[in-house]
């Protein structure tokens, strides 16, 4: 790929105001076709989401396994897995194959490509994040990207952070592309701090004159190793306003909805958990004002539920 994005992007070159589009669909079809005469690839939009630092509430995760559940995809590409992973962090597992007998599935990134309801070809790169060679593990995955025919790069990110299980669960956009943020409702990048590889691969991505959307969410620190079905569903409908996935949410809102009722019900029954709760709460509700207060810690509210929770297994699947 190309370092100069002005040479590979030239919508990047535009003001601001004179992007000749309405949406992120449309600059994304109006791309040229790649391949041979014979087989031709129409220009696609690459959905990364990994396992590990960037995925608190297996949202981000959950959410690309979601629409791959519920979508006509093929495997387009698959990484070796030993060149990246530690298998004793990620360990192989046995499963059972198309004939019953027992098989090995080993940890690795798979690239899936299908067609949205309104014409736009997705590619979903999926997997654990690597224990190692992360440059080389990202450099492979847009190499697959470009053969492809991926024309842009949404990266899913969730972290966990101070914030009630009762806030509303959505999702934030930024993006260094001017083109993208003239498209969407993004704001320029400001988050620091330490890096998943879903971030190393949007910043190389990036370098490499991809345009990048980045998705973001915020995920109760308290349950970042459970799983948010709120967060998911704010991932899967800012891709789907930006996207046209066109799936249906609803059982999927009726478990997020159950979710937060099981957490309800766990802080009526535990009178210190309750009063986590409402603190928490009364504070995410003040965040705006900036007045000095005592910060509630979300490891506090996490180790009472996991206290709760020992013998129940109603809030943990």
């Amino acid at each position: 790929m190309s370092s100069d994005r002005e040479s590979t992007q030239p919508i990047e070159s535009l003001p601001y105001e004179s992007v000749p589009f309405d949406s992120v669909k449309e600059w994304v079809r109006a791309q040229p076709v790649s391949g041979s005469s014979t087989d031709k690839l129409r220009p696609a939009v690459l959905i990364a989401a990994f396992g590990g630092f960037e995925n608190a509430g297996h949202a981000a995760t959950s959410a690309a396994e979601w629409i791959l559940e519920h979508v006509d995809s093929t495997l387009a590409a698959k990484l070796e897995p030993e060149e990246y992973y530690d298998f004793l962090v990620n360990r192989p597992s046995r499963v059972a194959g198309v004939n019953g007998n027992l098989k090995l599935a080993w940890p690795t990134t798979r690239l899936y490509r299908f067609r949205t309801p309104t014409g736009l070809d997705v590619v979903v790169a999926l997997g654990p994040e690597p224990n190692m060679r992360w440059i080389s593990f990202v450099g492979e995955v847009l190499m697959h990207a470009e053969a492809l025919n991926v024309v842009m790069v949404t990266a899913l990110h969730a972290t966990a952070e101070q914030i009630p299980h009762s806030a509303n669960a959505q999702a934030r956009l930024t993006s260094d592309s001017r083109a993208l943020r003239s498209l969407t409702s993004a704001d320029r990048s400001v988050d620091v701090g330490p890096a998943g590889i879903v971030s190393v691969l949007s910043d190389t991505a990036w370098a490499a004159g991809l345009p990048v959307l980045d998705v973001w969410v915020d995920v109760p620190r308290y349950v970042a190793a459970l799983q948010d079905p709120k967060a998911q569903i704010a991932l899967i409908a800012a891709l789907d306003e930006h996207f046209g996935l066109d799936l249906p949410t609803d059982s999927l809102r009726a478990h997020a909805e159950e979710w937060e009722e099981a957490l309800d019900a766990a802080a009526a029954e535990d009178p210190r958990l309750a009063t986590l709760f409402s603190e928490l709460r009364q504070q995410h509700a003040q965040a705006e004002q900036e007045t000095p207060q005592e910060r509630i810690d979300g490891e506090a509210i996490a180790e009472e539920l996991r206290r709760y929770l020992s013998g129940r297994d109603d809030l943990t699947s």
